[in-house]
């Protein structure tokens, strides 16, 4: 079956300053994920809070920026694209044609835009 969206090696890191001498660390958000969704199957993402989950899905939905990794729809790497950052749904809906992201993963997108989620 033709996969629709897949993750491979995902990581998002956030830089943080601690204590007086501001000793650098990393919070690692979303560490190493790696999945493939095909045609007619469905993905459910649970765990604790703080764990990643919502991270993951602005990563796949391109409101953020990546660390490392790929986020594969269609044949094409979107990870590559720009990150759409605060811009307006119209803005992102407006990207997700001009790439040609697979129907699939355009209606998915869609549908999590339109509610707000």
């Amino acid at each position: 079956q033709k996969s629709i969206l897949k993750i491979c090696n995902l990581k998002k890191h956030f830089p943080i300053s601690r204590g007086m001498l501001k000793r650098k660390s990393l919070n690692r958000a979303v560490d190493d994920v790696s999945f493939t969704i095909r045609n007619e199957e469905m993905l459910g993402l649970v765990g604790e809070s703080g764990c990643g989950k919502s991270t993951l899905a602005k990563l796949i939905l391109r409101l953020m920026e990546t660390t490392a990794g790929e986020i594969v729809s269609d044949c094409v790497d979107i990870s590559k694209i720009k990150h759409f950052g605060k811009k307006s749904l119209t803005e992102i809906k407006e990207k997700l044609v001009k790439y040609k992201l697979s129907f699939g993963m355009k209606d998915v997108v869609n549908r999590v835009l339109n509610k707000k989620i």
